[in-house]
């Protein structure tokens, strides 16, 4: 869990929106916000967070089906979503949140994030990340 506590206490320290651990090193930040932290390097090489631990201000449904596309092992999440954690469940990935929340809002709080309402009704990783990805191309 040292790893887990390095990505939060970073996450925090330095204002990030997204830190990624690797064997007690931190690897890589973001602070790009929403879903692209996560999906910009992954369209690089989908292997690239193999086996790391994540911190992340925002996880919602979407996020969680990338973690598990990535194969990182350990999540924490300043605000998590229901869906988050039943898919973390479900992929046996251990989670720790501060928050939790039914679903994750657009930017100005109004309805449900635009990215959340594509993946709704997907539950497969591959086909979340390839909706995702064609989302963000276009």
């Amino acid at each position: 869990m040292m790893e887990l506590q390095l990505a939060k206490n970073k996450l925090v320290a330095d204002n990030y929106t997204c830190v990624v651990v690797s064997k007690g090193v931190v690897c890589y930040t973001s602070v790009e916000k929403g879903i692209k932290p996560l999906m910009l390097p992954l369209m690089q090489d989908k292997n690239i967070f193999s086996n790391m631990v994540l911190a992340d201000k925002i996880i919602g449904k979407a996020a969680a089906l990338l973690v598990i596309y990535s194969g990182i092992t350990k999540v924490y999440a300043d605000t998590m979503s229901s869906e988050a954690k039943k898919i973390f469940e479900k992929n046996n990935v251990h989670y720790e949140y501060q928050v939790e929340v039914p679903y994750i809002l657009n930017r100005d709080k109004t309805s449900i994030c635009p990215i959340e309402k594509l993946v709704e009704k997907i539950d497969s990783p591959d086909d979340a990340y390839n909706e995702i990805k064609e989302f963000l191309i276009k």
